[in-house]
């Protein structure tokens, strides 16, 4: 079953595009999504569970967590 999680990205306090959203779980990572022009990225995933959001690659710079599936916000 595929599950789709929310993340919404914020770049200087607004939303921010073009982004490249994905989230890591402990069964692997999905690919990339992208945030659209609301800085919105619907993020596709078979497992659920607890995930690290990753931004561009990079997970450490903002240390979003997420219980997939849902929504979250990730302020960079």
């Amino acid at each position: 079953m595929t599950h789709t999680s929310i993340i919404v990205v914020y770049k200087n306090g607004r939303p921010s595009s073009g982004h490249q959203v994905s989230l890591s779980f402990s069964t692997g990572v999905t690919k990339d999504f992208m945030t659209d022009s609301s800085g919105v990225a619907r993020v596709q995933h078979d497992s659920n569970g607890h995930a690290k959001i990753f931004v561009d690659g990079n997970h450490s710079s903002h240390g979003t967590t997420l219980d997939a599936p849902g929504k979250k916000e990730v302020y960079l």
